[in-house]
């Protein structure tokens, strides 16, 4: 849901924008139900911590969703794409874009297919399908992933705003990438962090939380001074806005891990088959994160563990070593060629998968 609203926003797609905002009531259906049948279960003072942990993870669920609706809402009121957005939403970290098939293909496993349209239907998370000529998929990965992806379709790739390394050199739009960035690469990292029980990495996300919401309201700052006005700018304003509110939400599910709320009961509120967070060790020699090459194996970096310490890369691109760990999501698809593609890597799967859809 929330990659689906960056989408609409960043394209300008309107039917996106009403998925967006179906899934939005669902979401608010779902919460009001869980919430009910939580006060019934409610037997004593004995379930009190556990019964506010739900409801705070409810709350965090519930901030998200409405901060995908305010971004369907732009474009549904006619607000156009800023190019700052959309270059975001295709140049680093999650990739969201649109890709038509010009050619069929029985399988798509690399990236995740959010909607398929084919004639005048939508099919939201199809399972078990094939690609005829002529469908629109809109798909989740890392860029090379996505590129991937439209290679095997036959598709022309998302065609950026502006030459991306020019348009970044830009410290306005270098700062919104990075938002995007952060803000859902943390929301991924608090899910995580609730489903392993992992403090330290709850921590990051608070923290990181904390160093947005200054980098935004700079941001917003800067976008006055500069004295830029119209529709586009507004779309603008209000998208560092929405991705302020997805790191809030982020910061108030990390802020769950050190309470009674168990680990079993956050897996099976969010577990999902579609997608799965990966602890990987590394075990080889000290080298950059990018020339291992996991985004090419349609990886997406969430977080690392480098020397001990969590962090959440943006374009920086850290050095890590033997004994370190990387965070990575990938999809259903995946998992089958996923361990070997990792070990000639020199990774290992620490545990097992943890999954969750947000």
């Amino acid at each position: 849901m929330i990659d689906l609203s960056i989408y609409s926003v960043a394209f300008g797609d309107r039917l996106a924008a009403l998925e967006t905002l179906m899934l939005e009531d669902d979401v608010d259906e779902i919460i009001r139900e869980a919430v009910g049948l939580l006060s019934l279960a409610v037997r004593g003072p004995g379930h009190t911590g556990l019964a506010k942990g739900i409801v705070e993870l409810a709350a965090a669920f519930d901030r998200a969703s409405d901060a995908a609706g305010d971004l369907a809402q732009l474009v549904l009121r006619g607000y156009p794409p800023h190019k700052y957005v959309t270059a975001a939403a295709i140049c680093c970290g999650e990739v969201v874009a649109a890709l038509k098939a010009e050619r069929p293909l029985d399988r798509l496993d690399i990236v995740d297919v959010l909607i398929l349209r084919r004639g005048g239907r939508a099919l939201l998370s199809p399972e078990d399908f094939s690609i005829r000529e002529g469908d629109v998929l809109i798909v989740r990965g890392s860029l090379e992933a996505l590129l991937e992806a439209a290679e095997s379709l036959g598709a022309k790739p998302p065609k950026p705003p502006a030459d991306v390394e020019t348009l970044l050199a830009d410290d306005t739009a270098r700062g919104v990438a990075r938002a995007k960035v952060l803000a859902r690469a943390g929301f991924d990292a608090s899910l995580y962090s609730l489903l392993a029980g992992d403090a330290g990495l709850a921590r990051t996300v608070l923290d990181m939380e904390e160093m947005l919401d200054n980098d935004i309201l700079s941001l917003m700052e800067d976008i006055v001074a500069q004295g830029l006005t119209g529709p586009e700018t507004l779309t603008l304003i209000l998208f560092l806005r929405s991705l302020e509110d997805f790191s809030d939400a982020a910061a108030r599910a990390a802020g769950l891990v050190e309470t009674e709320l168990p680990g079993r009961v956050v897996e099976g509120t969010i577990g999902d088959p579609w997608e799965s967070y990966l602890a990987l060790d590394y075990m080889g020699e000290r080298r950059r994160l990018s020339e291992l090459g996991l985004d090419e194996e349609g990886l997406v970096i969430v977080a690392a563990k480098v020397g001990g310490k969590w962090i959440i890369p943006f374009l920086e691109d850290p050095e890590i070593g033997r004994g370190d760990t990387v965070l990575a999501k990938i999809y259903s698809g995946q998992a089958d060629t996923l361990k070997e593609l990792v070990e000639a890597r020199g990774f290992v799967v620490k545990g097992r998968s943890l999954e969750g859809r947000p």
